[in-house]
This record gives C-alpha cells, structure tokens and sequence, in this order.
C-alpha cells in the first residue's frame, strides 16, 4: 500500500539489500511526482498538501507493490526524519529490501505526531492509550459506576453522570432481566475526561516563544543535484527554528490528601487497566486542532463543543503505525522590540494545539467509527498512540490461519471443517450453521444466528488463483452463482478508492477477482474479504450453504481451491408491544398520556401492564427453532431512570451443551394469551413520588432482542413505542 504524506519533505535513497530491482513513486503531489529507480542519487523535494509514496519491485514479471513499514520519527540538526522500510516477493522477513528516508525541516507551527493505532477490548475501563483518565464508551461508564470509590468521585465531579449511560438495561444479562434504573440514550456519547482528584478538568494551555531565522535549502550543494520539476528553482526557503522556550504558566498547589485519594482509586481500578488488544492496519485516521470553549481554557470538563479545524487525515501501515505532518493556527507574531530579535530572526508566541483523531470506517472511509478525546498541547514531535474500543472499529484486519479457505466471517474467525462442524479458536458453526462464539477478536454470542451483510473472509494466496465464483443452495437442492456486487479499498496513485471485485459473467459464471494475487495496490489488510453477502438476497430462513471455487487466469477450477461454509440464515424480526391500558392496581386504568392519582396513604400501589415480545414466524424459520435471546421491561421518571421491582422476564438460558432453541419470546411464558402477558411493577424502593413532591410522568419501555450476528456485531435491542403516563398525589 502506499504511505500518505502531508507538506514538505526531502525524500532519497537510503539502502538497497535485495536482488529484485527496486523503485519509489511519488504521486498526487504538487511537485516531486515520478517514478524513481533505487540508483537515484540526491533527495527528492516534494511538496503538496496530501500526496503518497509507495515502493515497488520487480521480481522478473514486471513491478509491484512491496509491504512498508514505518520508522517513527527522530530529531536532529534542524529536521525530523524517519524511514520507509520494505519487504519485496522474495523469500525474507526482513523489510530490509529497500530503505528509503524522508525528512523535513524544524519549522515554526509544524507539527508532526506519530504512533500506533490498535483496538481494545476486555475489562477496561479507561482507555488504554491516554495518559489521562479517559472513558470511551457508555458500558466502560457503566462499568466504572459499579465500583465504589470510583462512583463516588464520578457523581461528586458530575452529579449527572448517571445521564451519560444510554442502555435501559444491561447489554448482556445472564438468568432473568433485571432493571436498569438509566435514562434513555443522548444523541451522542462523548468521551469523558475524568480527572484526577486535585487536578482541572482540562489542563491548561501551554504557550512557547519560538525563535525563527529564514535559511534556504539548496539542492545542488554538496554534489547533490537533481532532476527538477520544470519552472522550479535548486533552493527552497523556509522559516528554521532556533529556539522554543516555553512561557510560565498558571500551577496548582499540591494538595496531599487529593494524592491519597488518586492512589485510593488507583488501587481500586488497578486490575480494570489489562487489555487484550490488536493492531489496526490500514484504517483510515482524520485529525482535528480543537479549539476550546472558554469554560475548557478555564479547566471546565471536555464538551466536545469547541470549534474545530481540519488537518487532514493519513492512513496506518500493515502494522498499525502512522506519520501525520500538520500546520497549527495558533500564533501571534510577537514585537521586536520584546523580544530582542537580532537580524533576521522572527518570534512567535505558541500556543501548543490540541488535536482530536477520528478512525474511520475501514469499508466506508467518508464516515467515523470512533473519535477520541483531545490529546492536549501536542509540541512539534509528538507521539500519539490511538486506541479504540473493539466494539467501535466494525471489521477488523485478520490475517490468514491454517490451510483452509474460508476463514471466518466478518470477525468471528472460523476453523477448518470436520464432516460440515467448524470448531477451534473458541468458535463453534455447527453444521446447521449456528454460531457459538467466544473468540475475543469478534462478537461473543450463544447459539446464534446470521444475518445482515455477511463478510466472508477467506484465503486463496496461491499464485495461479486469479479469479474465483461463489455459489449458493439449500442443502441437498442445485447449487446457483451467487452473483453480488461488492468493493475493496486500493490505491490510484495517491486516491483511496473503492474498486469493483465482481468482473462480470464468463461462460455463466459470475467471476471474482482474487485480488490478494492481483498486481495492483489493494489495502493488504482487507484482500482476504472474499464477498460482502446481504443475507436478506436468501428468500428462505434456515441452513444456506455457500460454495467459493478458485479459477485460475483461463478461468478454469484449480486443484484443491474449492470449499464450503454453512450459515443458518434468520431475516425474521422481532414483534414487541405493549398494550396502552396501564393499571395501577386497586386504583383505575388508563390509556397513554393518562394520569393516575396515588391512593391515601398508598405511595407505592403496583403498576401492571400487559405486553409481548416475540419471535417473528414470517418468514417460517425451519423446524420452529427459537432465536429470541432476551426482553425486559423499564420505566423511566421525568428525564431520569427508575428503578422497579417486578417479576422476571426471561432471558434464554446459556447452555454448556447442546443450543436450547426453543425459546420464541413470551408465548413460552406460562398464562400467555395470544403471547401476551401481565406483569406489575413497584418502586423498588420508596414510592413513585418523593415526599413533598405532587407530580411526575412516567414512562414505560419494552426491548428485545433476537440471538443473531452479522460477524462484527451481535443483534440490536428492538423497542416498542414507550406508554407514557403521569402520577399525582
């Protein structure tokens, strides 16, 4: 793939230790642009707003892409530089084949940041990457809230912290559903940045003096001249940096017992901080500079709601590493007289920018996956290590595992197949197609079904695979093309873009294009995605085998490239309801928007309520089998919620054995009628209104969700329209 690149920078030859003959591009730049073989002598200036570098060899059938790994950057004599390692076709690991260097001058407002991007996930409940306290996520927030110390200082610092959390009920219950007292979801979550006891909210800004001198580069010193872009001189000017001190700013006093507090929650939260994590290759990453509200430049909690500029954006190698060059906006120029410049120096005071990063969507690159809180005062080098939340980043890059063709799908990772049941790596596919997964790198789900759009990731690294066809039937009927349009990311020059997989029909048969053989730069982390399958093009539920067969450049079978996967297909939905007739037991009922009067001396009378939550049978699902996973009822008071007592609603129960799928929804619920049932609710402490309190509305929810997965993640909650009501003494 090819490296992006932002500004300025001198870009030479560094080592050649490989027999293949080797050669850099330069594209989409404003100057700079060719092809270069690994004899060139000299740097190559090349300037432009957002450009890429790539690395090819050839091992004797004409050049293609090397895999690069970047150095991280390091500073000296005025320049930052870093390295482009590569590793061509031939039978090493080294990246060694071909080293180029890049390197740019130290120059006022530039600002480069470098790092790693992975993902997390596991018993965390700060992110990983930040130095600073940093929840990314409303389950991390519920998390942290469970434990004591931790949920003190929380509300102390947020009183409203409780709003924050957007589930009504825990995302996974086990055994029967319990009530969540939790408001419904904001908009958006934003990050929240905790901070510790005796420190603001938001550090403060950090300004520096910065000393320029302008010097000119020039290209033909030292025997090192040239090709040149037409119309451009041998030199370039810049402004070079001689000194950066930085100014004093505000301090806060040391205070101790905010230390021992810091170390209480330290102790308590220490065994939440191991995370299993995972490189992200070949994501997209997007800056922001974030300018702060005048509450935040005060200290005030991060909102998210300062005004933004955008930097541009880079992608990460095949390892997860990144380069980004950016000019910050935040300068004023300072007055001669203050500063003592001698001649032809300039000064600046600096404000150090904050930045904020966005991932992108791997297969939709236009939209966010995930962004971060802000990264505070970044100086003009700075590491910035990215983590985001496994559950945020959708498909993950997997890499090929064992001899068999069919790896996985989305990102549950699938074993070889033994007489038609798939089980390794903590998954089971049974051979009806259902999923048991409990591989951390994908959704964890019991006895699940598929559906939605279905990644199939799969291995065809054989040279003489050049194409390939996918089919499809229900067991035992004719096999038919499965003939779908889908796209990969790869480059064009220094454009990301998506490209076309499907090639058409040839002699009847819908025609794939391999593109881990393909010569052309397709994004390594994402070759081995062999269909993007919409489930809802199967017109029935239940087993669906899909056969994938590799071709060679004839479009002929190869040997042994042929192989099967079977998925239990579940399009159905989910049917919840609830009835608009509350009753508040012994007292009278109404309809939505009613209001119920409390009883004299009764502050706490049972509210009951009749609802259903079901399984659709339309279309029939074979054999009867049951998906529904759980339900649960919730209440809500005014903006807030509230937390009841009531008679349980089942969750299916895991089993060790065997998949139980018998479980529909309701209609298994004993006194059921048509699938409804009763059920009553009471304050599950107090009464339904405070003492001295006359009114509140009221709010009642019903949520279900079926077990089923696409591969990145498992089914969503379905929600009945809420019944609202008010209650007045």
């Amino acid at each position: 793939m090819a490296i992006k690149m932002q500004g300025a920078w001198l870009v030479r030859v560094k080592a050649k230790n490989a027999s293949f003959p080797q050669e850099f591009v330069i594209s989409g730049a404003s100057s700079g642009n060719g092809t270069y073989p690994h004899t060139h002598s000299g740097e190559v200036f090349v300037t432009g707003a957002s450009w890429a570098i790539s690395i090819r060899h050839n091992p004797g059938t004409g050049f293609q892409s090397s895999q690069m790994k970047l150095k991280f950057p390091t500073t000296s004599g005025g320049f930052h530089q870093f390295d482009i390692q590569s590793n061509d076709s031939g039978n090493d690991q080294d990246f060694d084949d071909f080293i180029i260097t890049c390197r740019t001058p130290v120059s006022a407002n530039d600002h480069v940041i470098y790092g790693h991007v992975s993902d997390y996930s596991g018993p965390c409940i700060f992110n990983r990457c930040f130095p600073i306290w940093v929840i990314d996520t409303p389950l991390q927030l519920q998390e942290a809230l469970r434990i004591p110390i931790l949920r003190d200082y929380l509300v102390k610092i947020d009183p409203n912290i409780f709003r924050r959390i957007p589930l009504p009920f825990p995302p996974d219950p086990i055994g029967p559903v319990s009530l969540n007292p939790q408001p419904l979801p904001p908009l958006k979550f934003v990050p929240i940045v905790v901070p510790a006891p005796g420190e603001l909210a938001s550090p403060l800004k950090q300004s520096f003096l910065v000393r320029t001198e302008e010097k000119v580069l020039d290209f033909a010193a030292a025997g090192k001249k040239q090709a040149r872009p037409a119309g451009e001189g041998e030199s370039f000017s810049y402004q070079a940096v001689k000194n950066i001190s930085a100014l004093p700013a505000a301090s806060l006093t040391v205070d101790v017992a905010a230390l021992k507090y810091k170390s209480a929650i330290e102790s308590a939260i220490a065994r939440f901080r191991i995370c299993d994590s995972d490189t992200l290759a070949n994501v997209r990453v997007r800056f922001w500079e974030y300018d702060r509200t005048d509450a935040e430049k005060s200290g005030g909690a991060y909102t998210a709601e300062g005004d933004r500029q955008l930097l541009g954006s880079t992608m990460t190698d095949d390892f997860g590493n990144y380069i980004f060059r950016f000019t910050a906006t935040s300068s004023d120029v300072v007055d001669e007289i203050l500063t003592d410049l001698a001649p032809g120096e300039n000064a600046f005071v600096f404000q150090a920018p904050d930045v904020i990063a966005e991932v992108m969507q791997p297969l939709n690159p236009l939209f966010p996956a995930f962004e971060t809180a802000p990264y505070y005062n970044i100086p003009a080098l700075k590491r910035i290590n990215i983590c985001v939340p496994r559950e945020k980043i959708g498909i993950r890059p997997l890499v090929c595992e064992g001899q068999h063709i069919i790896q996985g799908i989305g990102n549950i990772p699938l074993a070889a197949p033994v007489a038609g049941v798939r089980n390794g790596a903590g998954n089971l596919l049974s051979s009806q197609g259902i999923i048991t997964a409990t591989n951390s790198l994908g959704p964890t789900t019991d006895c699940a079904a598929w559906t939605g759009t279905l990644l199939m990731r799969g291995c065809l690294k054989n040279p003489v695979i050049k194409y390939y066809t996918l089919e499809h039937r229900r067991p035992g009927a004719a096999w038919q093309q499965l003939s779908i349009n889908f796209t990969l990311p790869r480059f064009f020059g220094a454009l990301l873009l998506n490209a076309q997989v499907n090639q058409g029909v040839v002699d009847g048969k819908t025609i794939y294009l391999n593109v881990e053989t393909d010569g052309s730069d397709w994004l390594m982390a994402y070759r081995n995605i062999k269909a993007q399958i919409p489930s809802g093009i199967f017109p029935e539920n239940g087993p669906r085998e899909i056969r994938i067969t590799g071709l060679n450049a004839a479009y002929n079978p190869v040997a042994n490239a042929q192989e099967t996967v079977t998925l239990f297909i579940l399009n159905n939905g989910i049917d919840v309801d609830i009835q608009p007739e509350i009753e508040m037991v012994g007292v009278s009922k109404i309809s939505e928007c009613g209001l119920f009067t409390l009883p004299a001396g009764d502050d706490d009378p049972k509210i009951r309520l009749n609802f259903k939550a079901l399984q659709s049978n339309s279309p029939v699902v074979p054999g009867g089998l049951g998906f529904m996973r759980d339900y649960a009822v919730s209440m809500t008071k005014g903006a807030s919620g509230f937390a009841t007592t009531n008679a349980p609603s089942p969750a299916n129960p895991k089993v060790a054995g065997p998949c139980d799928l018998t479980f529909t929804g309701t209609n298994n619920e004993p006194g059921n009628v048509a699938g409804y049932v009763d059920l009553e609710l009471s304050p599950a402490s107090g009464g339904w209104l405070e003492p001295g309190q006359r009114f509140c509305t009221f709010g009642v929810y019903l949520h279900g969700r079926l077990r089923r997965t696409d591969g990145q993640n498992n089914e969503g909650y379905t929600s009945a329209m809420p019944v609202l009501f008010g209650i007045q003494r």
